[in-house]
């Protein structure tokens, strides 16, 4: 059998690099390689692309220049298809997709627009309440601080803890639970850093739960896993630093059929309405006490680590990670 070349792109310019090169460096245990022809692209913090032999390669790599070379180009054009492993900014945003649409090389995942709504927080959020999809209720800071939006927000925040994200980051970068008033300016702050657009969500007491999509002969919704923080709430450390098997249950215990098919049909109804490919980890939230379900966010290149919870659902499902990888494949060769 002619084996398929496959570009796995990763790295990048977000502040996601090190979550990529974790993931990509599950990925590369997992895949089948008899199957593939492996060319890794490098992309460096500040936006070069290299072609590389491996990962232990990269930190003689340098910097500056071109983004990209004309022998970066000509491999990517061998490629038959690219899985990006490249999260945040600049690669999970619908630009990288952009990238590859112009350039006509087939790749895993979502498409431009699909990417880009679902990794701008707002804007996901005014499409889930359009579909009827219930979401915590927000407030909207653009740019900076100023006396009038944080009157605004004062009397927008009810109760307190409330949390501050940049609109378009994830793996938790940038994000703050806010205790209290005092806590607030600084939260802000940093997530200005990261987004002139930031998002402040009312705290609910709930489990987070999550489940996984992949298109595959149709839209396959996993079951769903429970996220079990040991910080105070699941942030960078606890998913990437600390032992991350330990802040994951899957699947999620105390789950009744109802819940179960509640989370899958809204997880499933979201892929579509966001226009969503190849596969999505999309995070809920059921509140305690009343189990009502609250989407979170949606991930269209979700964390592929050995502790993340996209594979880990499929792998409880049957479905390797190995094999997983061969799927997502699959679907784009089938479509291309």
């Amino acid at each position: 059998m002619t084996k398929i070349n496959l570009g796995i792109v990763f790295g990048g310019k977000s502040a996601e690099h090190e979550v990529s090169i974790m993931s990509t460096t599950s990925a590369l245990k997992a895949i089948h390689r008899d199957n593939y022809k492996i060319t890794l692209f490098y992309i460096t913090k500040d936006g070069k692309w290299h072609v590389c032999e491996d990962i232990e390669s990269i930190g003689s790599l340098s910097n500056g220049g071109r983004p990209i070379e004309s022998e970066v180009l000509n491999q990517l054009y061998l490629q038959d298809v690219i899985l990006p492993i490249i999260h945040g900014p600049h690669g999970e945003d619908g630009s990288l997709q952009g990238l590859l649409e112009s350039l006509e090389i087939p790749y895993i995942g979502s498409k431009v627009l699909g990417s880009a709504v679902c990794m701008d927080k707002i804007v996901s959020k005014k499409i889930l309440r359009q579909a009827g999809i219930h979401t915590v209720d927000y407030f909207e800071l653009y740019e900076s601080i100023t006396e009038d939006n944080y009157k605004e927000l004062l009397s927008f925040i009810k109760t307190y803890p409330v949390f501050v994200k940049p609109s378009n980051m994830g793996s938790s970068v940038g994000i703050t639970k806010v205790h209290n008033e005092s806590e607030l300016k600084n939260a802000l702050e940093l997530a200005l850093k990261y987004d002139r657009r930031v998002l402040i969500e009312e705290g609910v007491d709930a489990r987070e739960i999550e489940c996984a999509v992949l298109e595959s002969n149709g839209i396959l919704v996993s079951g769903v896993g429970e996220v079990i923080a040991s910080n105070d709430f699941y942030d960078y450390e606890a998913k990437y630093v600390d032992d991350g098997e330990e802040k994951m249950q899957v699947p999620a215990k105390d789950i009744s059929d109802d819940l179960l098919e509640s989370i899958r049909s809204a997880a499933h109804k979201a892929f579509l309405e966001h226009g969503c490919n190849g596969l999505a980890r999309i995070d809920f939230f059921v509140e305690k006490g009343t189990n009502r379900v609250i989407l979170n966010e949606i991930n269209t290149l979700p964390g592929m680590t050995q502790f993340s919870m996209y594979p880990c659902l499929f792998e409880e499902a049957g479905i390797a990670y190995g094999d997983l990888i061969d799927k997502m494949i699959e679907n784009v060769i089938d479509h291309d």
